[in-house]
Formats: structure tokens, C-alpha cells, sequence
């Protein structure tokens, strides 16, 4: 029996044995774009240019995102590079997007009540080990999680799977234990699933600012952090059907009702339970 094929079965199985869920960080918990386009908009200020422009530097290479060189890259073609300005502005850059960040509304009760479940909770990033610490205190989340893994490079930068299972183990789950939540289907979603682990896909937080549309699908998606919590509390979604979702199948999903199963042929019961929080 294939991974796909197992992961759809143990869904079918109430949740009953989810003991974990693990987060993507940027936009799953908190608009990073939004904090990104305030920082770009104070250095097109002190510099000179178009903020959406500069912040188009930074999403040609999902792997540079956090990268300052995207920033000397902008000035020189510019024609504005200086070493002591560079700095100067890369000071204010980071600055600027870290006071930005706010977490996304409801995200504070929707983790407050996943822990009262009894779940623990761990983030897995692609940012830095410094920059996830700080944006996570300055959100106020920090404390809600008991494990935040973040990549050291590279090479263990989703989708693949190395920041996850170090999450996992961290928490002291199987793949078949915990689901994984993300914004990013090419990143997020497809590292879950290489590891046989339910997916929810964070489509409130999707900006899709620098990958294109993918046939990787998930196994739920999320209109709002809230309909998580939904789900785990309603702990029965029937049964999942094989084959896995295409695009096809998935791309009706957001309009569906809340925190339902993209699975093939699902015919979820028009509920009023199911109307969930659907602010991002």
C-alpha cells in the first residue's frame, strides 16, 4: 500500500491519532509579505525607487528570500551602491520588517486552543534560526510552541523534508502522528507529504509571490487558521476516498465549506457547524 493511499485511511480514522501539529512560520502564521513590502517601501524612501520593484528582487529565488544581497543587487543597477549606505540600509530594511510583523487574526486563540487539546505544537521554517526566534517574539507566539526548527541552510530548506523531521522528532511524533500546515504548496505541503504526513493547506496566507501553480495537493485547506481548530474539535470527516486529489479536484476546495477534505469525490453535509471564522 503506497503513502498516499495510507495517509487518505488514516484521515478516515477521526484524528485519533494526531498527537502533533507542525507550522510553517511565514505567511501561515503571520503576513511576512506585508512585512516585507513595509521594509522595501522605507528603503525605496531613503534611497529613491519603487518599493514593489525592489521587493520583486527578493522573490526571484525562493532560496534568497531573506537575502541582503537582493538589496546590493537593487542599488548597483540602480547606480546607487555604497558600501557604508549599503549597510546603512540593510540595517533599516531589517528593522522596518521585523516592527511589521502581526500575526494573522484568530491565530493567538486558534493555538491556545490546539494546546488545550492537548497537541503539541512546532514550527519548521525555512528562515534562519536568529530571524525565527525574533519574529516569533515579536509576535507574542513564541510560547505557544514546543519546538521551533529552523534551517541551517540551504540544503535542509523545504520541501526538503530535514526542518519537518526534525520538528517531528522534537516532538516526539511519527509522520503518521501530526499534520503538517503551510502556506507554500511546493515547499510546505510537498515536504509533508514526502514524509507520509497529513497536509493542510493555508490558503489565507498564500500570496503565491514566487512560485507558480502546482499539481502538488493537499489533504485539507484552510480558509482561515480557525478552521484547524474546527476540524480536531469535530474529529470525524467521514471517510476519504483514493485516488488523492489532482488540481482538478483541489482547486474547488476554497470555495467549499470550511476546513473540508480536497479528496476525490468528497460530499461533505451542508452543516451549519462547519461555518467557521473566515477572516485570514
Amino acid at each position: 500500500m503506497d503513502a498516499a493511499k495510507t495517509r487518505f485511511q488514516i484521515a478516515g480514522r477521526r484524528f485519533a491519532g494526531i498527537k502533533a501539529i507542525i507550522f510553517d512560520m511565514d505567511n501561515t502564521l503571520f503576513d511576512f509579505v506585508e512585512a516585507k513590502l513595509a521594509a522595501c517601501k522605507a528603503v525605496a524612501e531613503a534611497l529613491g525607487g519603487d518599493a514593489e520593484e525592489l521587493l520583486r528582487y527578493f522573490a526571484r529565488d525562493p532560496t534568497r528570500f531573506e537575502g541582503h544581497a537582493n538589496i546590493a543587487e537593487y542599488m548597483a543597477e540602480k547606480g546607487l551602491f555604497e558600501e557604508a549606505r549599503y549597510s546603512e540600509i540593510c540595517s533599516l530594511y531589517e528593522r522596518v520588517k521585523l516592527e511589521s510583523v502581526s500575526p494573522y487574526p484568530g491565530i493567538r486563540e486558534a493555538l491556545s486552543s490546539l494546546k488545550g487539546m492537548g497537541l503539541r505544537l512546532g514550527v519548521a521554517t525555512n528562515s534562519t534560526p536568529t530571524n525565527a526566534v525574533a519574529r516569533l517574539k515579536r509576535t507574542g507566539l513564541i510560547s505557544y510552541f514546543d519546538a521551533v526548527v529552523a534551517a541551517e541552510s540551504k540544503d535542509e530548506m523545504k520541501p526538503k523534508p530535514n526542518v519537518v523531521e526534525r520538528a517531528l522528532d522534537a516532538l516526539g511524533a511519527s509522520p503518521g502522528e501530526a499534520i503538517m500546515v503551510g502556506d507554500s504548496l511546493t515547499r510546505d505541503i510537498a515536504a509533508g507529504s514526502s514524509l507520509g504526513m497529513l497536509t493542510a493547506y493555508a490558503q489565507y496566507g498564500d500570496r503565491n509571490i514566487s512560485e507558480a501553480r502546482t499539481e502538488i495537493a493537499p489533504d485539507y485547506v484552510l480558509r482561515s487558521v480557525n478552521d484547524l481548530v474546527l476540524m480536531l474539535e469535530k474529529r470525524d470527516l467521514g471517510s476519504f476516498y483514493y485516488p488523492p486529489p489532482t488540481v482538478e479536484t483541489m482547486n474547488p476546495c476554497p470555495d467549499r465549506l470550511v476546513g473540508i477534505p480536497c479528496s476525490l469525490g468528497w460530499q461533505p453535509n451542508a452543516t451549519s457547524e462547519w461555518q467557521g471564522d473566515r477572516t485570514g
